[in-house]
């Protein structure tokens, strides 16, 4: 969940390999700037079937936006 805390992100993470189940992502936007800022990146797939699998190779992918990711760089912190 873009919104949630890192350390709640590894813990789901952990229980969703757990689990052996495939990877999800959302925003939860709730401004435009927030759109994309969590996504699934996945190879490119032809049907329900294939989608699926191809969506258990997938990879989450996380952006950092606005004062989190200015107040990173300034500090020169790096996202876990």
């Amino acid at each position: 969940n873009g919104r949630s805390q890192p350390e709640i992100n590894r813990r789901a993470e952990e229980l969703r390999s757990a689990l052996g189940v495939a990877a999800g992502a959302g925003s939860d936007a709730h401004t435009l700037r927030e759109i994309g800022s969590v996504y699934v990146e996945m190879e490119p797939f032809d049907g329900a079937h294939d989608f699926l699998a191809k969506l258990r190779s997938g990879s989450v992918v996380t952006r950092e936006r606005g004062w989190r990711m200015v107040t990173r760089r300034l500090l020169g912190n790096r996202p876990r």
